[in-house]
C-alpha cells in the first residue's frame, strides 16, 4: 500500500526542507497512558522507501510472518509525505489512525516522542532482557530522547569523505593523507578546480557542499563550536562563525565547488548526488548511502577519507543518524508490535536484511557490522574504505544537530538561510544572526 508520492530522504540527499512543527496536529494524541495489548489482526507498519528497499522490506516482512504466522503485517510506504513521511506520520496520529509500527529517523522521531505519540521501550527491552550492548552505542543513543528508548535500531549512517579517484588521477593530484586537515582539504579542492578545467567554463569542481546539517555541523563541531546549548543558540559565536566561513567560502571565495545553479544542470532531486556520479566532483562529504551508486557507476575508481582535522589540528566530530522502529503509543495491538519491533532489530532480522539488501548503510548490530559479509560490500577493493567507514564511529560522534523535538523546524530555518550564504547573498555573520534569532525562539518552545 502505497500514500502519495515519495519525498526524498538524506539517503537520497535531501537537503533542504523539514517537516511542519508537529505542536498543532499532535495536540490530540495519546497523553502518555498505556496502549491495548490485543493479540492477533493486522499490524499497520508505514515505511518511506524506494522501489528497491521497498521490495527488499517486502521480502523481510514475508520472512516475519513466517516465523510469526500469527501476526499478519501491512506495509504502508508514504510518498511524499515530507522528509521521512513525517507529515503524512502527524496526520494519521491527529486523525486518530495512527499505524501500530512506524519506521522512524533521527531528527523525526524526537517530535512524536516529545508530543507522546510513541511508546517508550525500556520497559519491554528490560522485561525481555534484550541486550543493547550489542548494538554500536550510537545506534541506542540515537533512539532515545530524554534518556528514553522510544524505537529499536534498523540502520546507521555517519558521515565521511568520498573521493573520485579518476578525477584524481586525471588531473594528477596526489591523494590526501587519512590525516588530512582544513589547508590540505582547502587547497586540493582548489587544485582540481583549477585543473579539471582548462577552459573558460567551468564544468568540474574540487568538492561540493550539501545544503543540509549533516554537512556543515561537523566543521563546526571540529572547531570547537556548538549549534545550540539547551534554549541558546551558539552558532554566532566565533568558532562557529569561523567553521562556517570557512565551508561557505569553499564556493563563495575559492569557487572550488559548483553553486546551486550548475547543480541544476543535474537534476532538481538529488542534484549532488548525480553530480559526484556524475563524475564532476573530486570529493565530498556523503554517508554510507552514497556507496550502491558508487558500486554501480562503471569507469569510476573511488575511494574514501576522515572528515578533515580542525585548523588546531583537532581530531574530527561528526554526526550519526539511527533509522529506527518505533510503536505507536495508541496501539492496540502492543505485544503484536513489540514482537516484530524485536525481530526486525535483532540478530535474525538485521542478518535477514544483510542477506536480502546488502550493507549499504551500516548495520547497527556491531558483530553483523564486523563480518565480512558487511565489510566485502562492494568486493574486496572496499574493503579497507568499509572498514574506515566504521573506523569513525567513536566517542565523540554527536547526534545530529536535527535531533531534538523541534528539530525539524530548525532546519527548515538554518536550510532557508545557509542557501542564501552559500551562494555569498549573505555574509556568514548575517545568515547565522538571522539563523540564531529564529532558532532563539524554537529553542524556547522546548519542552
Amino acid at each position: 500500500m502505497e500514500l502519495m508520492e515519495r519525498t526524498l530522504t538524506r539517503r537520497g540527499l535531501l537537503a533542504a526542507g523539514a517537516a511542519v512543527s508537529g505542536a498543532g496536529l499532535l495536540g490530540a494524541c495519546n497523553s502518555g497512558g498505556s496502549s491495548s495489548q490485543t493479540s492477533g489482526g493486522k499490524l499497520q507498519v508505514t515505511v518511506w522507501l524506494g522501489a528497491e528497499e521497498l521490495t527488499a522490506m517486502q521480502q523481510l516482512v514475508k520472512k516475519f510472518e513466517g516465523a510469526n504466522p500469527s501476526i499478519k503485517v501491512e506495509l504502508v510506504n508514504i510518498v511524499n509525505g515530507g522528509p521521512y513521511g513525517s507529515t503524512k506520520l502527524q496526520q494519521m496520529i491527529a486523525g486518530g489512525a495512527a499505524p501500530d509500527v512506524m519506521m522512524l529517523n533521527s531528527g523525526q522521531f524526537e517530535s512524536f516522542a516529545a508530543r507522546k505519540a510513541l511508546l517508550p521501550l525500556d520497559d519491554l527491552v528490560s522485561q525481555d532482557k534484550v541486550d543493547l550492548s550489542a548494538y554500536w552505542p550510537q545506534a541506542v543513543t540515537g533512539c532515545k530522547l530524554d534518556d528514553k528508548l522510544y524505537g529499536m535500531p534498523k540502520d546507521l549512517s555517519n558521515v565521511i569523505v568520498f573521493l573520485n579517484k579518476t578525477l584524481f588521477t586525471k588531473a594528477n593530484v596526489p591523494l590526501p593523507a587519512a590525516d588530512w586537515g582544513w589547508d590540505e582539504y582547502r587547497a586540493t579542492a582548489k587544485e582540481l578546480t583549477a585543473k579539471l578545467n582548462t577552459g573558460s567554463k567551468v564544468t568540474k569542481w574540487g568538492t561540493i557542499l550539501v545544503n543540509a546539517d549533516w554537512n556543515w555541523s561537523p566543521f563546526v563541531w571540529t572547531n570547537g563550536g556548538e549549534v545550540y546549548e539547551g534554549k541558546d543558540c551558539k552558532l554566532g559565536d566565533p568558532k562557529a562563525v569561523e567553521a562556517l566561513d570557512y565551508y561557505f567560502g569553499l564556493r563563495v571565495k575559492d569557487n572550488a565547488a559548483p553553486t546551486p545553479g550548475a547543480l541544476a544542470s543535474f537534476g532538481t532531486q538529488n542534484a549532488e548526488n548525480a553530480a559526484f556520479l556524475g563524475g564532476a566532483i573530486g570529493f565530498g562529504i556523503f554517508g554510507p548511502w552514497l556507496r550502491p551508486g558508487l558500486i554501480a557507476t562503471k569507469g569510476m575508481d573511488w575511494t574514501v577519507r576522515p572528515v578533515p582535522r580542525g585548523p588546531q589540528g583537532q581530531a574530527p566530530i561528526i554526526p550519526v543518524f539511527t533509522d529506527m522502529w518505533g510503536i505507536s503509543a495508541t496501539t492496540k495491538h502492543r505485544d503484536d508490535a513489540w514482537t516484530l519491533v524485536k525481530w526486525m532489530s535483532g540478530k535474525e532480522g538485521l542478518q535477514s536484511w544483510l542477506d536480502i539488501y546488502g550493507g549499504r548503510s551500516i548495520t547497527p548490530m556491531k558483530n553483523l557490522a564486523l563480518s565480512e559479509q558487511w565489510l566485502g560490500y562492494g568486493g574486496a577493493a572496499h574493503r579497507a574504505d568499509n572498514q574506515l567507514i566504521l573506523d569513525q564511529l567513536t566517542e565523540t560522534n554527536r547526534k545530529p544537530a536535527v535531533g531534538f523535538a523541534n528539530g525539524a523546524e530548525a532546519q527548515t530555518l538554518w536550510n532557508n538561510e545557509f542557501k542564501v550564504a552559500i551562494v555569498g547573498q549573505e555574509t556568514t555573520q548575517q545568515a547565522v544572526d538571522k539563523v540564531c534569532s529564529g532558532l532563539t525562539t524554537i529553542l524556547g518552545r522546548q519542552r
